[in-house]
């Protein structure tokens, strides 16, 4: 796909991508299908505040999402509400500590979450950890340790219940001025430029993604980051010519026996010959 290429997004719960080679900027060319309502669109009482602002670094600032899930996501058996964050393409990390900090309004603060992770594009999922009850004070941040650190490419902040008693399912907002997922050198792994944060209730879905290149424009290949390196290299259009001469048999008449005559006279020919009937 080109340099001006925004994305591709997933729009059903199975999807195979195979061979495919992006060029340009986006480290994510392919990505699930938003809901608008994450991403600061759709309410005026979610303008300005996108997910992407939980994991900015600003406490100040702070996403608010909503409530009101319609359909379980492959891979749950409830709906959700939270935040999910992916590790940079083709990678894992693994978390030891993470936090959340509530944002202004004390009603939207999420009092009742649980840590998840998942290798498989969230098909299954390790709970990680389950607090049993946070506070709902105004930018409060509250720390928690994940007792068995494992790798996972995929981590999910469920929120199960705000402070005002909302769940998934059943309308209202919540707000998170910060998600932060922390490893064993202190560092806070979400603030990689090359990882992906959506909403809990954006699914990948039963995705298979073999062979996938990411070619920044100037950068040589990478894997989910930023690369060091050359231009990049020139694209080649798939090349269908036959390699092999191979021989025809032709069908003189559109009746079974002819048919079966034409695939008679192939499948007598040597496997390695490739012959094709037309």
């Amino acid at each position: 796909m080109p340099g001006d290429f925004a994305a591709s997004y997933i729009s059903d719960d199975n999807k195979l991508l195979v061979g495919n080679t992006f060029v340009g900027q986006n480290l994510w060319p392919v990505r699930p299908t938003p809901r608008p309502i994450n991403h600061g669109q759709g309410s005026n009482f979610v303008i300005g505040h996108p997910v992407e602002n939980a994991i900015d670094g600003i406490p100040t600032t702070y996403a608010r999402m909503g409530m009101s899930q319609e359909h379980i996501p492959l891979g749950e058996d409830h709906l959700v509400a939270g935040l999910r964050w992916n590790a940079p393409a083709g990678s894992q990390r693994v978390v030891t500590r993470y936090a959340v900090t509530n944002g202004p309004n004390h009603n939207l603060s999420p009092v009742n979450i649980g840590l998840y992770g998942s290798n498989d594009w969230g098909l299954s999922w390790d709970e990680l950890d389950v607090p049993l009850q946070r506070s709902e004070a105004p930018f409060q941040r509250e720390e928690y340790f994940v007792d068995h650190p494992a790798p996972y490419s995929l981590y999910e902040l469920r929120v199960n219940m705000t402070a005002s008693g909302d769940m998934p399912g059943l309308g209202g907002f919540f707000e998170v001025a910060e998600f932060e997922l922390i490893d064993a050198t202190n560092a806070n792994i979400v603030s990689d430029p090359a990882g992906l944060i959506t909403g809990a209730d954006e699914p990948w879905g039963n995705l298979t993604v073999v062979d996938q290149t990411v070619l920044p424009e100037g950068c040589g290949p990478v894997q989910g980051g930023p690369a060091q390196g050359g231009p990049v290299p020139e694209l080649e259009p798939w090349d269908f010519v036959p390699k092999v001469a191979r021989e025809r048999f032709e069908v003189t008449q559109l009746t079974g026996a002819a048919i079966q005559e034409a695939i008679n006279l192939a499948a007598a020919e040597p496997l390695a010959a490739s012959r094709l009937c037309t």
